[in-house]
This record gives C-alpha cells, sequence and structure tokens, in this order.
C-alpha cells in the first residue's frame, strides 16, 4: 500500500468525519482536538512539550520522554528532578522549533502544526529536522477544521461574546 493510497484514505475518511460533525456542530471549539497532534486554537513553535514541559511514567517509576517511547526511559521517579533530567537529555527524540524544520520555513501553517510530532517524523525518514510525513493531510485538513470552527462561531458566536451571562 503506498504512502499516498494511505494518505488519501485519511484525508477521505476525515473529511467525512467532519461532514458529521458539521450537522451537529458543538458549542465547545474542536481547534485543539480535530487532528493529530494540530492545536489550531493558538500558533506554536514546537507540536507538543516533549523534552521541554512533558514527561511519562511507566509502571516501574521509569521517566520517558513521550509515551512513544515509554520504553526507553531516561530516568526515574527517584531523581531529584526528572523534568530537570528530561530537559537536559539529548538521546532520543529532539523536539526541534519549526523554524529549524527542512519544508516548513514557507508554509502557511508552520505554527499550527509546528512540523508535527518530532517521533513519527524520525520513524519515517531518521531525521527531526524535517517536515512530518503527514504534512500532506494537515494542509488539507486544516482549511476544512477551520471552516467547521467558522460554523461554529456563526451558529453560537453571538449568543458566547455578545449577551450577557
Amino acid at each position: 500500500m503506498s504512502d499516498l493510497w494511505m494518505q488519501d484514505g485519511i484525508i477521505a475518511g476525515m473529511l467525512s468525519a467532519f461532514q458529521t460533525i458539521e450537522g451537529r456542530v458543538p458549542e465547545r471549539s474542536l481547534l485543539a482536538s480535530l487532528i493529530d497532534r494540530a492545536n489550531l486554537a493558538a500558533p506554536h513553535a514546537k507540536p507538543c512539550g516533549v523534552g521541554e514541559n512533558y514527561l511519562v511514567i511507566d509502571q516501574r517509576g521509569g521517566v520517558a520522554k513521550c509515551q512513544m517511547e515509554i520504553e526507553r526511559p531516561i530516568t526515574t521517579v527517584h531523581a531529584f528532578d526528572p523534568l530537570g533530567v528530561i530537559r537536559e537529555d539529548a538521546i532520543g527524540v529532539q523536539n526541534l522549533p519549526v523554524q529549524a524544520k527542512q519544508g516548513c520555513h514557507d508554509c502557511a501553517w508552520r505554527f499550527w502544526c509546528a512540523g508535527g510530532c518530532p517521533i513519527a517524523t524520525f520513524r519515517a525518514t531518521g531525521r527531526y529536522d524535517i517536515q512530518s510525513p503527514n504534512c500532506g493531510i494537515y494542509k488539507a485538513l486544516y482549511p476544512a477544521a477551520m471552516r467547521l470552527e467558522g460554523l461554529r462561531l456563526l451558529k453560537y458566536g453571538a449568543r458566547e461574546y455578545f449577551c450577557p451571562p
């Protein structure tokens, strides 16, 4: 199965889900929860907090940078500052800012996807400094997600912003 065929299938499936959502637009925004690690609610230079302000703990007290690397703990809960150890670690996942990722410099969506999940990108390409292999999916889905948000605001926005509680 080719990557392009898989991407087309994911896009078609998500657009179908968006159509279903459009039929019952929720009152709350879905911009931070519709598409993978993308957060369309606010611009950001990194897709997540891995290596910076995030850690995961396994059942034995091992501490890893991300749940996708839980089998490779960096430290333990017994360390004086487990998050400090995670921040100083230069091995394993590197969460580079989107400005440092090849293929992202001129993208209109760069501060929304922030280059995509660094672990997924590394597993697919062997690099952290390159755009996500899901870039085509993001570019196809972001406008549709923004459209859903626009419909939500049209339906509920006046009540939310202009009517007293």
